[in-house]
């Protein structure tokens, strides 16, 4: 993510054909479900925000503090700032 961000900071056009590009879900390998550190982020947040029990904001870590922060302000943090957060640490 660091990677992708540094060169959208010199090159902002380049997300527009990187990551909004109408066609990249076509594209093999384009599909943000392929990358694993998302695909380990979204099962994270799934597994811990739909269990039920509380559980998944109740362990000491950043995950939960930016559940808590979701939980609290849904308005202000959103579910996708808590992936974007989690995705990129």
């Amino acid at each position: 993510m660091q990677w992708y961000d540094g060169l959208i900071g010199q090159v902002p056009w380049l997300h527009y054909f990187l990551r909004l590009n109408p066609l990249r879900p076509y594209i093999p390998g384009f599909k943000a479900q392929d990358m694993i550190i998302t695909r380990m982020a979204l099962e994270e947040i799934e597994k811990r925000n739909d269990d039920g029990s509380g559980a998944g904001i109740n362990q000491n870590d950043l995950l939960s503090q930016l559940l808590k922060a979701h939980a609290g302000t849904p308005g202000k943090f959103s579910r996708d700032d808590v992936f974007s957060v989690a995705h990129g640490a």
